[in-house]
């Protein structure tokens, strides 16, 4: 899989539709970081506090796995939909996980079912 810009993973990404609350809303931080290489990006939901009613929230990450200065990092955003409120979620940074080493890109690219780990350590050598 060659990298491909934010842009080309953000238009083949399903996220929720609000009516107060745009797509280009939620992207904001992450349209604003700079992403040269990216070659995976990874939407999750997960739900958060049940009741008698069902969940009271829903839990939105995006991953995206990308290199920089020939190194691999995976870049975690974060947010959060309540339900009981017009809430306005936009994805925040979480984290930013440095992959130091072979075994551990492999590891997480079969974990994730990724096809592309073989070629990319072959042409980066991490």
């Amino acid at each position: 899989m060659e990298p491909r810009n934010l842009d080309y993973y953000l238009e083949k990404t399903y996220l929720p539709y609000y009516s107060w609350f745009s797509k280009d809303q939620m992207l904001q931080k992450i349209k604003k970081t700079n992403y040269d290489d990216i070659h995976y990006l990874k939407y999750n939901i997960d739900h958060d506090g049940y009741d008698q009613y069902g969940p009271e929230s829903d839990l939105h990450d995006i991953y995206i796995w990308y290199i920089r200065n020939n190194k691999f990092y995976i870049d975690s955003f974060h947010t959060e939909e309540w339900f009981h409120e017009n809430s306005k979620p936009i994805f925040e940074l979480w984290s930013t996980y440095e992959i130091t080493s072979e075994n551990e890109w492999s590891a997480l690219t079969e974990y994730n079912n990724l096809e592309f780990t073989k070629k990319l350590i072959k042409n980066k050598k991490i």
